[in-house]
């Protein structure tokens, strides 16, 4: 697919060929293969928008806005209810009745 792009510019003879072809194909593999192959598409893809051979920024400049569109938008973060103190303590006993109830030692044995 990097040649594909790199062919779509006929004035494009950069002095480390190899190289070049070798930055694209690594960034281009970062991309699922869809956006890949509308990256280098001459008719719709990165050649269409511009008029020089890309530099990899460029080509992961576009890629990302493509894999944008493709992820699903953030989900709002419910807010959970916040409890009120006072409603709380409504039906819970008090310290005494609780004293009462378990006695001086809370239920625990003494060894």
């Amino acid at each position: 697919m990097a040649k594909q792009l790199i062919g779509s510019f006929p004035h494009a003879r950069p002095p480390e060929f190899e190289t070049y072809l070798a930055a694209l194909a690594a960034v281009l593999s970062d991309y699922p293969a869809s956006i890949a192959a509308a990256c280098c598409d001459p008719r719709s893809g990165l050649a269409r928008n511009i008029k020089f051979p890309p530099t990899a920024a460029e080509v992961i400049e576009w890629c990302e806005e493509k894999a944008a569109s493709l992820r699903p938008p953030p989900s709002p973060v419910l807010a959970l209810p916040v409890p009120r103190r006072d409603m709380d303590r409504i039906d819970r006993p008090s310290l005494d009745e609780l004293r009462a109830k378990y006695g001086p030692n809370w239920g625990l044995k003494t060894l």
